[in-house]
């Protein structure tokens, strides 16, 4: 089985984390130039670099297949292990379905009366053509991911150098956009940004079909964060200082205004780059949420059958086909961003891997860390405060700031809840004998073992 290399892997990251800056133009909209800018700069530093620097260490030590499932079993138990895993996977139900649905709206720029079913056979065509090329495995995933990178990039750059000589004021004026109920427009801007800086754990999941991850993880990582960044920046600062209609962007409007500073070759050009971005997302995506069910089959919570691996490809191929089925039929409801749940459900599961971070460092001190976080254990608390922080901040923002957040946080509540009823029922209903635990084995003989 071919394995991903470096680059590969940044573009996974980069379409497991990002996509591209389109979807960030109702932040604009909602806070404002400045407090935008603000945010996608400060955003990465208090959020995104402490996970990536979580993830790099965690990676290195456990790299494993399922990732922070089984990160947080080494460290925590079969209980926490399954809440983790369980957790993230339920909620890929509706996220992952909004990406196919994406797609087939986009594509009525082209083709303005699709509708109905055939609006999900566009959907299907997202899933399946993606479900062929992940189970090729995961290397060929990590290269139509640098290929996606590639076509998607080229023309927001294009778009930063072309249009740079054309700007006509101060991006980042005026800071806000003049609202009476500033923590409102700040709940709103942080909905946006904080979703299109989330994911960078997803990617520990498939580390098993990585070539040298304890290298490789940590080193994608660390040029992934300022990547991402600038190229969230460069293209949205460009076109905030290059007109004055920002109050009125919506999803996908930057391609509108490529097309009028630069000329509409250009605006075409991203358009079509945006659906073939949001394709890119859920095929990159595909690959982690498919390799969760998988492990946690490998270790008993699911039936041994899920477990299997194709015999020529060596991929996951009944997770594969599960996920796929279960993306489609979401398909079909009316699903919206809901971010309350997302920061809820993401910030549980996060806090669950650094304390499997801290529990690791204070109980297996000599377990092989090839990449630790810088400062010792004034980095990890750190590191671990601002995400903390971080995500609390975020949740008394949407609280204030809308109305129908309590709603959300009940929906949420509700979903990690089934995870202590599902594993009650799994330890009592399926055999727990493990189809492969060697690495829990492997991990326990490990010298620094009491």
């Amino acid at each position: 089985m071919k394995k991903i290399s470096l680059i590969p892997l940044v573009g996974i990251i980069y379409f497991t984390v990002s996509g591209g800056a389109f979807g960030l133009e109702k932040l604009v909209s909602s806070t404002g130039p400045g407090l935008a800018l603000l945010l996608l700069i400060a955003t990465p530093l208090l959020w995104s670099l402490p996970v990536a620097l979580m993830v790099s260490e965690m990676s290195s030590m456990l790299p494993v297949h399922g990732g922070y499932y089984r990160w947080v079993y080494f460290a925590l138990g079969r209980f926490w292990g399954f809440q983790q895993g369980w957790w993230i996977w339920i909620f890929t139900f509706v996220d992952m379905s909004i990406y196919p649905v994406l797609f087939a709206d986009y594509a009525k720029y082209f083709f303005p009366h699709l509708a109905g079913w055939q609006h999900w056979l566009v959907c299907l065509l997202v899933i399946y053509t993606s479900l062929v090329i992940n189970l090729r495995g995961a290397h060929s995933v990590g290269r139509s991911s640098v290929l996606a990178f590639v076509i998607v990039t080229i023309p927001f750059l294009l778009f930063t150098i072309l249009g740079v000589s054309k700007i006509e004021h101060a991006p980042w004026l005026p800071w806000t956009t003049g609202g009476d109920n500033l923590i409102q427009t700040i709940g709103l801007g942080l909905a946006v940004v904080i979703w299109n800086y989330s994911g960078w754990d997803n990617v520990s999941t498939f580390a098993g079909e990585v070539d040298n991850p304890r290298r490789n993880y940590p080193l994608a990582l660390m040029i992934s964060v300022p990547l991402i960044t600038l190229l969230y920046l460069l293209p949205m600062g460009v076109g905030v200082g290059t007109t004055v209609n920002w109050s009125e962007w919506q999803t996908g409007d930057i391609a509108k205004v490529a097309g009028q500073v630069v000329g509409p070759w250009l605006g075409a050009t991203m358009s079509l780059a945006v659906m073939f971005s949001v394709w890119s997302l859920f095929n990159s995506q595909l690959l982690y949420t498919s390799r969760l069910p998988f492990a946690m089959a490998e270790d008993g919570f699911f039936p041994k059958w899920i477990a299997r691996r194709n015999a020529r490809w060596g991929t996951p191929h009944i997770s594969l086909l599960i996920c796929s089925i279960i993306y489609s039929l979401f398909c079909l409801l009316d699903f919206k961003k809901l971010v309350v749940i997302n920061v809820l459900i993401y910030s549980t599961a996060l806090l669950l891997q650094f304390y499997a971070l801290i529990r690791l460092r204070r109980e297996r001190p000599k377990l092989s860390r090839p990449f630790r976080i810088p400062g010792g254990w004034a980095g990890v608390i750190l590191s671990t405060g601002s995400v903390v922080i971080f995500a609390a901040v975020c949740f008394v923002f949407f609280l204030l700031g809308t109305g129908d957040s309590w709603k959300q946080v009940v929906i949420a509540a509700g979903m990690l809840l089934t995870g202590p009823l599902v594993f009650a029922i799994a330890t009592r209903v399926l055999d727990q004998s493990p189809v492969n635990e060697a690495w829990l084995r492997e991990l326990d003989h490990s010298p620094d073992k009491d």
